[in-house]
């Protein structure tokens, strides 16, 4: 950090962001550009506090961003799709044909965005308290959505490609998820 900006650059695998006397856009903005170069962690000092316990299986950036993503796609679903909304990033992180992080997932954008949310900046939204419930709960292991890779909801979309290359598992809501 230098003369109030954030430094972000790809020759360090980390980043270290410190004295965040940054208002949440100028973090998100930090925390996308950190993504898009590769950076494999990004650490946030918020008032001196930790913002990740040691040992957790996620971190706090995982539910951050796992929560917009559920509110952004689902917002409206009851809990249980919601929840499924969450596993389908959690498988994605699972599988190895997809990026390795919850972040990553998110943004991921190697054959096109892959959530809506991402590209109209909906993904940047405050969830819900139920939408925060439904990343804690996926976080913590609960599953809705069997194996799935993928979704969309038909209202919205057309959906033509994923009807015709994937595997449907099932409805939830408004929305079908696909293997």
């Amino acid at each position: 950090m230098k003369d109030g900006f954030i430094k972000v650059s790809a020759s360090s695998p980390a980043v270290r962001v410190a004295d965040c006397a940054y208002n949440r856009d100028q973090i998100l903005q930090t925390m996308e550009k950190a993504l898009a170069l590769g950076v494999k962690l990004l650490v946030l000092l918020l008032g001196g506090a930790a913002v990740t316990s040691p040992g957790a299986a996620h971190d706090a950036m995982d539910y951050y961003w796992l929560s917009r993503i559920i509110h952004a796609e689902s917002g409206g679903e009851v809990l249980e799709g919601q929840i499924a909304v969450g596993n389908v990033v959690l498988n994605r992180v699972a599988s190895g044909d997809f990026p390795d992080s919850v972040p990553e997932v998110i943004f991921d954008d190697e054959h096109g965005v892959q959530f809506e949310p991402v590209a109209n900046g909906t993904v940047r939204s405050e969830p819900t308290e139920l939408s925060r419930e439904a990343a804690r709960r996926a976080l913590s292991g609960e599953n809705t959505a069997g194996d799935a890779l993928y979704f969309f909801a038909p209202a919205l979309s057309q959906g033509s490609w994923i009807d015709s290359s994937r595997t449907y598992r099932q409805t939830i809501g408004c929305h079908r998820f696909y293997l």
